[in-house]
């Protein structure tokens, strides 16, 4: 299943026409330098004062649409796949399965709501898709991928309690307790970001231009940064590394036994288990 960078709803909201130019913040808050802008797009070949927002046919347009749509097909196919034949056939419905489908599902959203608009904005230097969706898709990129990691997480808890603690296990594997928990990692996704409907907003840079992007200050946006790369990060990676770190503790600890029952007392010297 493939998902997509977190930071990418983040690129795409600071599209501007020249890629070359250099981006400073103005007292309003904007991260655009619009003087050094407009002289770098009147030297464009490509521009026209009269249609900012157009595909322009460079080397890097190509290759950037041919390579987001070879990932948007993979994804979408890849996880389409995986959601049919889960729902389709019964004996796959299995616990683990359940957390697999909420992956498959969010990662297809993923796929869905992040790449289309990112593309476009990409080829053509602008945001072309109203104010509304502007809020919409930058709210909806960052709740996808926010539930695609931590459903990774819940999935590192279920191996965790059915290796580590199998007595417990009956208790979390159960199916309305995966429904519980996917519910909550949508619940989590859904009110974590829920303030990005108000973060974003269309700005024009020049002339007939739009662009989607923060409203507040770049200090502001700094901190939102940081706490975007805590939440959908670091903190389901610190609980990853945890939960399987214990795993692969059990599993050593219970290879030394069945090696102890089978050939006698053990001795270890320098991490390598011999037996005496």
């Amino acid at each position: 299943m493939t998902t997509v960078s977190p930071v990418l709803w983040s690129v795409n909201a600071y599209i501007t026409l020249d890629r070359t130019s250099t981006s400073t913040a103005s007292p309003s808050g904007s991260f655009a330098n619009f003087s050094e802008l407009n002289v770098n797009i009147s030297e464009d070949p490509f521009f026209d004062e009269d249609d900012d927002c157009r595909f322009r046919p460079t080397v890097e347009n190509y290759i950037t649409i041919v390579s987001f749509c070879i990932i948007f097909c993979l994804s979408v196919v890849g996880n389409a796949i995986v959601v049919v034949v889960i729902l389709q056939q019964r004996t796959m419905r299995s616990i683990t399965n359940l957390y697999l489908l909420n992956l498959a599902i969010s990662d297809l959203m993923l796929s869905i709501v992040c790449m289309p608009p990112t593309l476009v904005s990409s080829v053509i230097y602008c945001w072309m898709f109203g104010n509304m969706l502007c809020k919409l898709f930058a709210y909806l990129q960052p709740v996808v991928v926010t539930a695609s990691a931590y459903t990774l997480a819940v999935i590192a808890f279920e191996r965790y309690y059915a290796i580590c603690r199998p007595l417990h296990s009956r208790i979390w594997q159960t199916r309305s307790h995966a429904y519980a928990m996917i519910s909550l990692v949508w619940i989590i996704s859904i009110l974590a970001n829920f303030f990005m409907l108000f973060m974003f907003e269309l700005q024009s840079y020049h002339i007939n231009g739009l662009n989607c992007a923060p409203r507040f200050s770049p200090t502001i946006h700094f901190g939102y940064q940081i706490y975007m790369t805590s939440v959908l990060l670091l903190v389901p990676l610190c609980l990853m590394t945890i939960l399987y770190g214990s795993v692969i503790r059990s599993l050593k600890n219970g290879m030394k036994m069945d090696i102890a029952a089978v050939g006698g007392p053990l001795i270890e010297h320098e991490g390598t288990i011999i037996l005496k």
